[in-house]
């Protein structure tokens, strides 16, 4: 019996969260009509509406609220991403013109390996080679 009252839990658990049914729908405006009456459902259907108008409003409003708050806590996050990518940017260039500066070597078209630049003809040695 406890598993079937288990399964039963389950199964109302998972309508109640779930959208309703026409047929359920049916069921709910039958009963109020039942309990509250023809002369009492017209200003019931009023306030329904009034609270509902008021949520809506409500969650308007927080929305907005958070929105507001995401821009105020997001745009000094982008400031600093353009002031990386700037800095990144100058970084990259400067790395790019020091190895330009520090190359001896000439490029050959063909070879994989750089070949070194062509000695003066003055004969002088270099120091670190010997």
């Amino acid at each position: 019996m406890a598993v079937a009252h288990s399964s039963w839990l389950k199964r109302s658990t998972i309508a109640f969260m779930g959208s309703l049914s026409f047929g359920e729908i049916l069921v709910i405006l039958v009963v109020v009509l039942v309990v509250f009456g023809p002369r009492r459902l017209p200003d019931l259907s009023r306030r329904i509406g009034a609270w509902l108008a008021k949520a809506r409003e409500a969650t308007s409003y927080v929305a907005q609220a958070i929105d507001s708050g995401y821009e105020e806590v997001i745009e000094p996050i982008k400031e600093l991403k353009g002031e990386y990518d700037g800095l990144k940017g100058d970084v990259t260039r400067a790395v790019a013109s020091f190895g330009k500066a520090g190359d001896t070597t000439t490029p050959t078209s063909g070879t994989a390996d750089p070949q070194p630049a062509a000695d003066s003809s003055d004969g002088a040695t270099d120091p670190a080679d010997q």
